[in-house]
């Protein structure tokens, strides 16, 4: 089935869902559920990295849950998963019954798959399905690269000089300390990876994409999310500090610029992010970068992670992973309020720790007129050597 064809369908079935609610007629049963009482949900369907290379093969684990008050007989609902576009299966049972589940039990399956070219588009999807009803899906597009990312670009003193250089809608930042790469995905949407300077070489911190999300809406609308678009880089280097500024969209409705810098001899680059209303809008929810790390979220049991935790006037969260300790310190407040954190936001399976930090509106939800601007300060860091996580609360906003 082509990717087209599988979001047509999946998007029918939501319409018909919503549809009906509108006219006030009764809600097509969905897979899954049953007025004896048990409701089953997918919980968490993703690969044990955040991005795959070339013709690597790929992990993927799905949970089931029922999160009603019934148990669920055993084979009554079937799990399938799909390779929708760009993949193999190479193990896996794809067309499972499930088995009896009690409330509040959990089933976990596991697949492995392979991307049929080194840089094609990939999505897999997992569905519960059950006879005369509507199937419940949930999508999950993979980021593809063709190369390792060491591989993405070799420029960069050695010298701890800061330099900038962009290319398109990709660009280098470098002060022989740390090195931040930033690019524009096959979809458009930006992605940026940073590395540390260690005594055996380069040494890949954290991956971001997307890096940032806006949730507004126009009117009546009913808001939505949209992730930041890359549409062009530009560099600037002047004495004893460069920096790399990301120019692009969000959807239709808003101008996005990002800007990093690096200073000579530092481990901390210096963000800023700056977002233009094109219409009057209202602004219900704001997500920076999401920031991947090596390393299974379980982390925290070994003490190598901090966070959310109030830093001066910010608030900061970090991993450390061998001698190094990488994270991102942004404003405890904006215009929608309180931020938060989620430490635990990987799929279940996952090798690799995940945070996205997030401001959701605390009361009403304020408006921006045509032209107005958001802007929001913050430090990303990969420091090394670091001893302990605990270097990461050294790292506070500056005084504005």
């Amino acid at each position: 089935m082509r990717y087209g064809l599988w979001i047509a369908l999946a998007a029918i079935t939501l319409v018909g869902g919503s549809v009906a609610a509108r006219q006030g007629l009764p809600a097509p049963p969905r897979a899954g559920e049953d007025p004896s009482g048990y409701r089953l949900s997918i919980i968490s369907f993703g690969a044990t990295q955040p991005y795959v290379i070339g013709a690597r093969s790929v992990i993927l684990y799905g949970v089931v849950r029922n999160d009603g008050t019934a148990p669920q007989p055993a084979s009554s609902v079937i799990l399938r998963m799909y390779a929708v576009t760009g993949l193999d299966y190479v193990e896996g049972t794809t067309v499972i019954r499930l088995p009896a589940l009690e409330p509040g039990a959990t089933a976990q399956y596991r697949w492995k798959v392979q991307p049929t070219e080194p840089d094609a588009p990939l999505v897999a999807a997992l569905a519960l399905e059950q006879e005369g009803r509507l199937p419940r899906v949930l999508t999950l597009p993979m980021q593809h690269y063709a190369r390792p990312p060491s591989a993405l670009g070799a420029g960069g003193p050695l010298k701890p000089v800061a330099t900038a250089v962009s290319g398109g809608a990709m660009g280098w930042l470098d002060n022989g300390r740390v090195r931040f790469r930033a690019l524009r995905t096959d979809s458009h949407t930006g992605a940026a990876y940073l590395w540390a300077r260690t005594p055996t070489g380069w040494r890949q911190a954290l991956y971001a994409s997307p890096l940032l999300e806006v949730r507004a809406a126009e009117g009546s609308q009913s808001p939505w999310w949209e992730m930041f678009k890359v549409q062009k880089t530009s560099a600037q280097t002047q004495k004893g500090r460069a920096s790399l500024r990301l120019s692009g969209t969000v959807g239709v409705r808003w101008l996005c610029t990002i800007t990093v810098e690096a200073r000579n001899g530092s481990s901390i680059l210096e963000g800023r992010t700056v977002l233009t209303a094109r219409r009057r809008l209202a602004l219900s929810g704001l997500r920076l970068a999401t920031l991947c790390f090596d390393g299974a979220s379980g982390a925290n049991q070994a003490g190598q992670l901090i966070g959310p935790v109030p830093v001066g006037s910010g608030v900061a969260m970090a991993v450390r992973r061998g001698g190094t300790t990488a994270g991102l310190t942004w404003p405890s407040k904006t215009l929608l309020g309180e931020s938060s954190a989620n430490p635990a936001g990987a799929p279940i399976g996952a090798e690799y720790t995940m945070f996205r930090p997030e401001y959701l509106p605390g009361g009403g939800v304020p408006t921006l007129e045509a032209g107005a601007s958001l802007e929001i300060r913050w430090r990303l860091y990969a420091l090394h050597p670091s001893a302990t996580i605990r270097d990461a609360l050294k790292v506070t906003l500056p005084d504005r």
